[in-house]
């Protein structure tokens, strides 16, 4: 019980129940996302060996979290062992280090898959924005890996961390704590940064779109803000390291969590029918605020498709093809071929009409 005290204090249940929530969440996801890539693989994208990078990224990702979480499970339960305090740390601290160090991988490759699927459905607009992606990438693995490298090596020699009875010295520790500032203040920047990433810079895929679906993809990819906000209350309970013993198991909470929800939000745009009922439940509240304006001719035809579902002008309706809907199904159904219609209009100006029904607009689809 000393042990729990020490490293966890009274806050290690909710720690778990919390955690391994977000745990259920990823692991539904996840594999809802990889039974649609086996259904489905696509070959217009780059890939490993027939895997798509975002993908390999959040396999890794999700690994490594899942790593974390039955660590930091495994190490809890051990602390409640009824041996002497010293054996008791020795079994104990090296479980939670390695837990450290797992989410912190989780993180990086986390990001990059985020990174991966955000350049997959830019396609070759803003070039030089699409660098950016790779500094933010680039820096928050450079920060996060010399992390994991200074809580190995916080202590000469390392296996002193844990064993007190050891000879040598432990002066990064200290260091260790407080740089926890610098990876989680890098680290949450990359969060914000990729959340609104695709807002103001994927502006051609979401041109596409109605105006109430380009808000929900915004929204939906904008989720890895809850992961940035994670970060940052992570950073408050490394407040005073003399005292982050008895607060462990919040920050552990924080860690996990931030580790999640960038793979959650990672994963929803690609897991169809997920993504495709958020979409259209963003699309039926986004159609009704702008039903109301009646400013523009799209919106009102779309309006009058959704009438016609009514019963109200379904007559008027009935031999017009519902093209919104159509554009919107693609869309949502699979990001990546926004990116994709995006890449072909560049190369061919001609395939720039998304329906045969459209060929009147055709000659104004320039890019």
């Amino acid at each position: 019980m000393a042990v729990v005290a020490l490293l966890f204090g009274d806050g290690g249940t909710t720690l778990l129940a919390v955690t391994w929530t977000w745990t259920t969440i990823a692991t539904i996801l996840f594999v809802l996302r990889t039974w649609y890539a086996s259904r489905e693989p696509s070959k217009e994208h780059a890939s490993f060996f027939g895997i798509r990078w975002d993908y390999a990224a959040v396999t890794i990702a999700y690994a490594a979290a899942l790593a974390s979480e039955i660590t930091t499970t495994v190490g809890y339960r051990m602390a409640y062992w009824t041996k002497p305090l010293l054996e008791s740390l020795k079994e104990v601290v090296p479980t939670i280090v390695l837990s450290n160090v797992v989410a912190y991988v989780s993180m990086i490759f986390g990001r990059f898959a985020i990174i991966a699927l955000l350049l997959s459905l830019q396609g070759t607009a803003y070039r030089q924005w699409r660098i950016s992606l790779w500094i933010v990438g680039g820096a928050q693995a450079m920060v996060l890996f010399s992390h994991i490298i200074i809580t190995i090596c916080q202590c000469n020699p390392p296996r002193k961390l844990w064993d007190l009875e050891v000879p040598g010295n432990c002066h990064l520790q200290v260091f260790s704590q407080k740089y926890g500032y610098a990876s989680g203040s890098v680290g949450a920047f990359a969060d914000f940064y990729l959340a609104i990433y695709p807002a103001i810079f994927i502006i051609g895929p979401l041109l596409k779109l109605p105006p109430s679906l380009r808000v929900g993809v915004c929204i939906i990819l904008g989720g890895g803000l809850v992961a940035g906000i994670a970060g940052i209350v992570k950073m408050t309970c490394i407040n005073d390291v003399k005292q982050l013993q008895k607060d462990y198991a919040r920050f552990v909470m924080w860690q996990l969590t931030e580790a999640w929800f960038i793979v959650i939000f990672g994963t929803i745009p690609t897991v169809k029918p997920f993504f495709l009922a958020m979409g259209r439940g963003l699309k039926s509240i986004g159609t009704r605020l702008i039903s109301t304006g009646g400013n523009y001719k799209s919106s009102k035809q779309h309006t009058q498709s959704v009438a016609s579902g009514t019963g109200t002008s379904g007559s008027k309706m009935a031999h017009k093809p519902t093209l919104p809907r159509s554009t919107s199904e693609v869309a949502l159904t699979d990001l990546s071929v926004m990116g994709k219609m995006e890449r072909d209009s560049l190369d061919d100006e001609r395939n720039g009409q998304w329906h045969d029904a459209e060929n009147g607009h055709a000659s104004q689809r320039r890019w």
